[in-house]
């Protein structure tokens, strides 16, 4: 009875640089049970393969090869057990496969990398953050008002904001959100708001901006300088109006929505008359 020869097949490397070693056990007499055929990746090389993966393949490859090198024949328990061992080797390789799948970090939302929080090399986890992704086309504008402006905004007003960084250029907003409580600081209480940008082309992350919230909006009013209006003894808004003889008289005014630079008269005053305005103190030395 002639001993069966073994010897080992030929291993490929696909172009992906992952393998799965196969061995294929042929003898010419007499015949020898085939070991199963080589497993195929038909996935895409995604990275090299853990290395505990890899060092089980090669136990399961050194072993077979141990029994192909043997002068007499393999017994079947012998051959079961490295077919078993190289069973168990695929497994983890292909377990491995999977793992990596997982290893392609994804963002939440659309945006821009304008950080990046790691290192090549470096250990990281499910919890570990890489990278600092922003939406550039979806910004906002965070102010603090004070407790009397504050008490007038509410979400969904529109607001406008001006950009410094690009010579004052005006964009439009909408408060998103208006603290219900307020922050202590030296005494000073202010109330943090928040004024959403969308769709917007050219303001960028930490630029300074200045933001006016419409609370209220008339159109076609009588609007005059806030320091042309005074009270008298029973805090009734007056102003001086001046006549075509160049006279003055005071006259009681009702008001209506103000800023910080102009107030409205609802009642009281005419459009084209004039009124007369207190002029700033000069404080120049000469």
């Amino acid at each position: 009875m002639w001993p069966p020869r073994v010897r080992m097949s030929r291993l490929r490397r696909p172009r992906c640089g992952r393998y799965v070693p196969g061995l294929a056990v042929r003898a010419s007499r007499p015949p020898v049970e085939r070991s199963p055929p080589r497993e195929r990746s038909s996935s895409r090389c995604r990275g090299p393969l853990p290395i505990a993966a890899r060092a089980a393949v090669s136990r399961a490859v050194a072993d077979l090869a141990a029994l192909s090198a043997r002068s007499g024949p393999a017994s079947a328990s012998d051959i079961a057990l490295a077919r078993l061992k190289n069973s168990a080797a695929a497994a983890r390789l292909a377990a491995a496969r999977l793992g990596l799948r997982h290893l392609t970090v994804r963002a939440p939302g659309a945006g821009t990398v304008n950080a990046l929080l790691t290192a090549p090399g470096a250990p990281v986890d499910g919890t570990t953050a890489i990278a600092s992704v922003t939406n550039l086309s979806r910004l906002a504008v965070r102010v603090d008002l004070s407790e009397f402006d504050v008490a007038r905004v509410k979400s969904g007003l529109t607001a406008k904001v001006s950009v410094d960084a690009l010579g004052g250029k005006v964009f439009k907003g909408k408060v998103v959100f208006a603290a219900l409580a307020g922050t202590d600081k030296d005494g000073v209480v202010t109330y943090p708001v928040t004024v959403s940008l969308k769709g917007v082309h050219g303001p960028r992350p930490g630029m300074n901006a200045s933001v006016r919230i419409i609370i209220a909006q008339h159109d076609d009013v009588i609007q005059v300088p806030i320091d042309a209006v005074s009270q008298d003894d029973e805090d009734h808004a007056t102003v001086e109006v001046i006549g075509s003889d160049g006279k003055t008289s005071t006259r009681t005014v009702e008001l209506g929505l103000a800023n910080n630079k102009s107030v409205e008269v609802v009642s009281g005053l005419h459009a084209g008359e004039h009124l007369a305005v207190e002029a700033a103190a000069d404080t120049g030395g000469d």
